[in-house]
């Protein structure tokens, strides 16, 4: 009977079967859109480690995300930030790091500290960032933005300046902070030009998002009422499309994993560490690929070695 019915709507859409299928994939697509599991190859020129959105609090309590905040929808969830066991959790993604991955350079995406006038947060955390036996770049989110004037020197004090530039095995690394001026944009651009022509990609670490999924948006601004991407997005865009080089831009904020590549820019944003699934980012760059893979480090502590290893 169901095939009769069927073979009457002479190739029209079927509600009978449209509704189901159409059900499932959804479900595919909720549950997995967003994740990663990329084998990384050996002999590379470049490894870079990514931690996004560590939210370390001294006053945190939060200890254990509810099974609500661990279902992902097209990739994004709510926030639940285990500020509790914040420094835990760095601590850990810290030794694991220098233990198992020993990547070339560490990228942090600001919100470092969950509240902005914590300066006790922001020393402990600056003190366990120092111990990467490698170099490390930061950029400043907006959880690090101090409201107290007492505190408005607090970031520059325990990380440096806000922006600037760094190189690492020949590889271009721009770093820009939430809030970005017309001299910040100025110096991107100049350093922008002097790397043009590099057969290697550059990377632009920010913590706002330049691109991100139409269901993202939604979400980010129904549940958590504030933006995924960068208010200065189409002033950074503009400057990344003029040279032809490939550029990598590591990216926070939306505690979400997500990879968009438009043009000659491809972004990277990697979910929080203070939140479930606690995860960071492994990136290896080789002929001019990129491959990348997230990992867990509560849970499971050697995920790191299978995806190192063949």
């Amino acid at each position: 009977m169901a095939m009769r019915d069927c073979l009457r709507c002479k190739g029209r859409v079927c509600v009978r079967w449209f509704i189901p299928f159409t059900l499932a994939g959804l479900i595919c697509f909720l549950l997995l859109d967003g994740c990663f599991s990329k084998r990384l190859p050996n002999n590379v020129e470049l490894t870079v480690v990514h931690l996004a959105d560590p939210h370390l609090s001294t006053y945190g309590q939060v200890t254990d995300t509810p099974w609500t905040h661990k279902i992902a929808i097209g990739g994004y969830k709510l926030h639940k930030k285990c500020t509790g066991k914040s420094f835990d959790l760095l601590e850990k993604a810290v030794a694991v790091i220098n233990a198992k991955i020993k990547p070339d350079v560490v990228v942090v995406t600001g919100d470092i500290i969950d509240t902005g006038d914590d300066i006790a947060a922001l020393k402990k955390g600056a003190e366990i960032i120092r111990r990467l036996n490698c170099p490390v770049i930061i950029s400043k989110g907006d959880h690090d933005i101090a409201r107290k004037s007492e505190n408005m020197n607090g970031w520059e004090s325990a990380f440096g300046k806000l922006d600037g530039f760094s190189e690492v095995n020949e590889f271009a690394f721009f770093y820009i902070p939430f809030e970005s001026d017309t001299e910040t944009f100025k110096s991107l651009e100049d350093g922008i030009k002097a790397a043009q022509g590099k057969k290697q990609p550059g990377f632009l670490c920010m913590h706002r998002m330049l691109y991100s999924s139409w269901l993202m948006d939604v979400l980010c601004k129904r549940w958590h009422r504030t933006e995924l991407l960068s208010p200065d997005r189409d002033t950074i865009i503009d400057l990344l499309k003029k040279p032809a080089n490939r550029w990598i831009v590591l990216c926070g904020h939306s505690h979400t994993n997500h990879e968009k590549t438009h043009g000659n820019i491809t972004e990277f944003c990697t979910s929080s560490l203070a939140e479930y699934p606690h995860e960071l980012r492994i990136l290896k760059v080789k002929s001019g690929d990129v491959w990348t893979t997230v990992v867990r480090i509560d849970e499971v502590p050697d995920e790191c070695e299978r995806f190192l290893s063949h």
